[in-house]
């Protein structure tokens, strides 16, 4: 690989002694971020073993257990929804957390929002990051644990993140899967927004705001086959079509 989405180098770091066996983490540079390489070798030092890649855009690496995105100032939505994106092209669960030594408040509702697992405005200490991709990738592991759930014409593998709709797959984020998820799961019946909210961002919600959820089934419309099939329900949320 030479070069990922968006202009991206990328690193790969492999943390020793989990207790679930080797953790490795790429660490992705979105240009214009300051430079990476000190926090890597800092990194290593909370004994990260480092390790070099380049990428052109294909899926992450099957190995990977995150991803870390070290980020500018300011970056655009777009710059978030398309690592989420390209995290998604990924064959299995991959957390995705980013980092904008620089950033801020924004920049954090911004990542949050396009379905990162977490983000960290500000510069972090290595342990401190340390910790946070461990959590992420224990939690990642805990929901891979999941099994196929079916309604009508939806299927949905959430431990392969996975969306079928009529046979037929169609690629979705892991916010836009784990919102279909509830909606599958709840059979037909109406999902508030603040339901949908902890289902896809869990401790994050609170940094949210449920008018990210709309943000998403609008994705989710414009994705599947028939739009119809997620129902808006006034007043209370959205239901997936009988």
């Amino acid at each position: 690989m030479d070069r990922v989405p968006g202009e991206l180098s990328a690193l790969v770091m492999a943390p020793v002694d989990e207790p679930f066996g080797p953790l490795v983490v790429g660490l992705v540079q979105q240009a214009g971020a300051p430079p990476a390489e000190a926090f890597a070798a800092d990194l290593a030092r909370e004994s990260v073993d480092v390790r070099r890649l380049s990428g052109a855009g294909e899926p992450p690496p099957a190995e990977l257990g995150a991803i870390l995105v070290w980020l500018p100032r300011g970056a655009a939505r777009e710059v978030y929804a398309g690592l989420v994106e390209w995290r998604a092209r990924a064959d299995r669960r991959v957390a995705l957390v980013g980092c904008a030594p620089t950033g801020g408040s924004e920049d954090s509702e911004r990542a949050l929002a396009a379905g990162f697992d977490d983000f960290v405005a500000g510069r972090a200490a290595p342990r401190e990051m340390s910790r946070r991709l461990r959590a992420v990738v224990r939690r990642s592991t805990a929901s891979r644990a999941g099994t196929r759930r079916r309604f009508g014409r939806i299927r949905v593998e959430p431990d392969e993140h996975r969306l079928w709709v009529d046979g037929r797959r169609v690629t979705v984020t892991r916010t836009e899967l784990a919102v279909m998820t509830a909606l599958v799961e709840a059979g037909g019946q109406s999902r508030s927004r603040a339901d949908l909210l902890e289902r896809a961002w869990g401790d994050e919600a609170l940094d949210v705001g449920e008018r990210a959820v709309d943000n998403v089934i609008m994705r989710l419309r414009r994705k599947l086959p028939d739009p119809d099939l997620v129902v808006t329900v006034r007043g209370v949320g959205f239901r997936l079509a009988d």
